[in-house]
């Protein structure tokens, strides 16, 4: 007579968590504090999308930072990146459309300069944002936020790492939706009605559209 089956002693399929990744910077500059860090700090989601979500804080060093982001872009299941980070002199939020493949002679929180005027030698001349900085900044509005849309994200590391970003996972498909929020510094060239409550108000609303809108719909069971 046949044996009944029984799974018993037969491995489980192993199946990553799918994850959105957020990343913020450290305090640089003489600065005691760094908006973006601040942000991710005060982030506000619910219990179900937190689940979704693994934060990441950089070094501003551009031998560093890279290495650090890369092993998180590495991990199986990531569905999608919000980088962040400060700028003096923006008045408001602002959504970057490029990373460039160029680095300012800007010494970083190591006392270092970047090793060349390019990231990457064999890389792409710059790398389109994969999440449209025109929705980014919707999503912004709608929160209350005043936002635009900027060309790129400057010379020193925050666009070394959206570039980063976008080169490793260019060859991902389908894409993988990136974008990077730069937040003005309060008394530094922000507007007036912009307090860390709003920057943080602003992450907050990104990293939700992002993990409810980017999720894979079925997700597998993680491994245990």
């Amino acid at each position: 007579m046949d044996q009944p089956f029984s799974p018993r002693g037969l491995r489980r399929p192993s199946f990553a968590r799918p994850f959105l990744l957020v990343c913020a910077f450290r305090p640089f500059g003489g600065r005691g504090r760094n908006e973006s860090a601040e942000a991710l700090a005060a982030l506000r989601l619910p219990p179900a999308v937190r689940r979704r979500v693994r934060t990441l804080v950089l070094p501003v060093s551009w031998r560093r930072a890279v290495p650090r982001l890369a092993r998180e872009l590495d991990r199986p299941g990531l569905f999608g990146v919000v980088l962040v980070g400060e700028a003096g002199g923006r008045t408001v939020v602002t959504a970057e459309t490029w990373g460039r493949n160029a680095a300012a002679r800007l010494r970083d929180e190591d006392g270092r300069l970047p090793p060349g005027p390019r990231l990457a030698r064999a890389g792409a001349v710059r790398r389109k944002a994969t999440w449209r900085p025109r929705e980014v900044v919707t999503v912004l509005r709608r929160a209350g936020i005043p936002a635009a849309a900027s060309r790129d994200a400057g010379g020193f590391l925050c666009n070394a790492v959206l570039y980063a970003t976008l080169e490793r996972l260019s060859a991902r498909r389908p894409a993988i939706p990136v974008t990077f929020l730069h937040l003005p510094i309060p008394g530094a060239g922000a507007r007036a009605d912009l307090r860390p409550a709003h920057l943080a108000r602003a992450l907050s609303a990104v990293v939700l559209a992002a993990a409810t809108r980017f999720a894979p719909r079925c997700a597998p069971m993680p491994a245990r």
